[in-house]
């Protein structure tokens, strides 16, 4: 079970919705949770940022409140990211404007958050009240280049790759192993 509902189409024109959701049955968790099998203490599964990661994933899934953000360096600009979905796409909006800034995005070498290059000092603010950059972990003023951004600390989602947990390291080939509330136990095995 899950949160969605199953629709079943019992004749024409009615439809019935069902489902027995996790909740009902006790097994819903609030998060996933590494526990490392030694200590039996938290382990942060610290998915790495790649460009497929989801906006709303970050900041431990709390996500970027979508807007615009002004890049100076040797040029400004005004960006409008609100279309952008993922981690790419924000890249992608702040490259088609390096003719203008001089600064080009990529992810950082910490596979953290983004990291911004030019050949001059660098400064990222909100545009209008907005909260975007600072959601983004990017406010910088006459930042040198080049400028690494805050952690923006993504949620594990559906999305996870394995490989990307970790900060990108993956998880130990061995595998993993699941206990739910009752102890039931599953192992598996990568690779």
């Amino acid at each position: 079970g899950d949160l969605r509902a199953f629709n079943s189409d019992i004749a024409d024109g009615l439809r019935a919705q069902t489902n027995v959701t996790a909740d009902l049955l006790g097994v819903l968790s609030d998060e996933i949770q590494g526990l490392d099998s030694g200590t039996l203490l938290p382990v942060d599964l610290n998915p790495a940022v790649t460009g497929s990661t989801r906006l709303s994933s970050l900041n431990n899934g709390g996500g970027v409140r979508q807007g615009s953000i002004q890049i100076t360096s040797v040029g400004t600009a005004t960006i409008d990211l609100r279309s952008a979905e993922n981690v790419q796409d924000v890249i992608d909006l702040i490259n088609a404007q390096t003719g203008t800034t001089g600064v080009t995005a990529a992810i950082n070498p910490a596979l953290n958050g983004l990291r911004l290059t030019s050949g001059a000092a660098i400064t990222v603010q909100e545009v209008a009240g907005g909260n975007t950059a600072t959601d983004l972990g990017a406010v910088a003023t006459a930042a040198a280049s080049p400028f690494d951004g805050l952690d923006l600390d993504p949620a594990v989602t559906e999305d996870t790759l394995v490989a990307d947990l970790l900060g990108g390291a993956g998880l130990d080939p061995s595998g993993i192993t699941i206990t739910n509330t009752t102890g039931t136990v599953f192992t598996q095995a990568f690779g």
